[in-house]
C-alpha cells in the first residue's frame, strides 16, 4: 500500500483528493476529549458523487479509529474523538474510490472493485493532544470512593439480575 512507500498506480483516485480544511488549521493541537476533524474533497469526475470508502486512524498513546461522513458531493468529514494526551499520527487511506450502490447488487456481470489502500495527499498529519488535567490550585480535589472488584464483576447469573 501507499503508506508503506509504494508509488500510487494510475487506477487509484487517491491523488485527486486534497485537504480543504481542518478545525485546527493554524495549529496541530487539540485538547484531550475534544473532537478533531479534517475535511477532504476529491476533484475527479468519477468521485464527485461520493461513495468512496476510507480506513482512518490516529495512533500515538492510543490507537483511535475515526468516523467518516460522506457529504455526497465528493467531500468528506473525517473526525476523531481523542481522549488520551500525547502525539498522534493521523492516517487517511482510500480503500475504494467508488463503491457500488446497494441497488446494483448482486454483481452479475461486473467484477469486484479493486482494493486501493493508498494514503491521501497531505497525510499522515501530526497532531498533539493536550492534557486537560486541572491542578489543585484551580479546582478543589474531591476524594471519591473506589469500586471494589466484587462491585465491578458479575460472577454468577443471579447477581446480574
Amino acid at each position: 500500500p501507499g503508506y508503506t512507500g509504494w508509488f500510487r498506480p494510475g487506477k487509484t483516485l487517491a491523488g485527486f483528493f486534497e485537504i480543504i480544511r481542518n478545525n485546527s488549521s493554524s495549529s496541530s493541537c487539540v485538547k484531550a476529549g475534544s473532537k478533531w476533524h479534517v475535511d477532504v474533497k476529491c476533484e475527479h469526475s468519477e468521485c464527485m458523487e461520493g461513495r468512496s470508502k476510507f480506513y482512518v486512524r490516529a495512533y500515538g498513546p492510543a490507537i483511535v479509529t475515526g468516523k467518516v461522513r460522506d457529504n455526497g458531493d465528493g467531500s468528506y468529514r473525517i473526525s476523531f474523538n481523542l481522549v488520551d494526551p500525547g502525539s498522534y499520527t493521523v492516517e487517511v487511506v482510500l480503500t475504494f474510490s467508488k463503491t457500488q450502490t446497494w441497488r446494483s447488487f448482486p454483481l452479475i456481470s461486473q467484477r469486484d472493485p479493486d482494493y486501493e489502500g493508498y494514503l491521501l495527499p497531505g497525510f499522515p498529519l501530526q497532531l498533539s493532544v493536550l492534557s486537560t488535567k486541572r491542578t489543585k490550585s484551580n479546582v478543589e480535589q474531591k476524594s471519591l470512593p473506589l469500586c471494589s472488584k466484587q462491585q465491578l464483576i458479575e460472577d454468577n447469573s443471579n447477581s446480574a439480575l
